[in-house]
């Protein structure tokens, strides 16, 4: 689950290089493997006055590695776009309120992973938006998605 952290620009560039893949680049003989798991990202856009955001799903094999599935496919990362939508900010009296809107219209799905671009300076794992009154906190995201996946396992019941 996603920890609800910001992070600054930069942050990511000066990260340690990833340690080796334990996954082996060519596929293992044998028969197919059929284990795998699909999980979702959440990228989104805050602008100024207009926010956008695009669900994307990804599936890992028994090998580790994003694809088919099967266990003969090594694709490297490649999430799969699926639902973009763009949002009047001047219509929402909150962040928190946009977001659940479009996790409202997206079926049962909850993301794994969210990424946000927001104008404004980040501090104290927070943004305060530049050209409107809004704060993008990590803990409000979170507690958004916390509250978005117990509505939808009350609906699955």
């Amino acid at each position: 689950m996603w920890g609800g952290k910001i992070i600054p620009n930069g942050v990511c560039q000066s990260a340690p290089p990833s340690p080796p893949s334990p996954f082996p680049i060519t596929p293992l003989p044998g028969p197919p493997m059929t284990t795998s798991h699909t999980y979702f990202i959440l990228a989104g856009d805050v602008g100024g006055t207009s926010t956008r955001f695009q669900l994307l799903s990804c599936t890992t094999n028994a090998l580790g590695t994003t694809g088919t599935g099967t266990g003969t496919d090594t694709t490297p990362f490649a999430p799969v776009p699926k639902t973009l939508q763009t949002f009047s900010n001047e219509e929402h009296t909150t962040f928190e309120n946009i977001l659940m809107c479009y996790l409202g219209g997206v079926g049962n799905v909850i993301p794994t992973v969210v990424v946000l671009a927001c104008a404004g300076p980040v501090g104290g794992n927070e943004v305060r938006m530049t050209a409107s009154s809004w704060m993008v906190r990590g803990r409000d995201v979170k507690g958004v998605l916390e509250e978005m996946r117990s509505m939808k396992e009350g609906r699955e019941r």
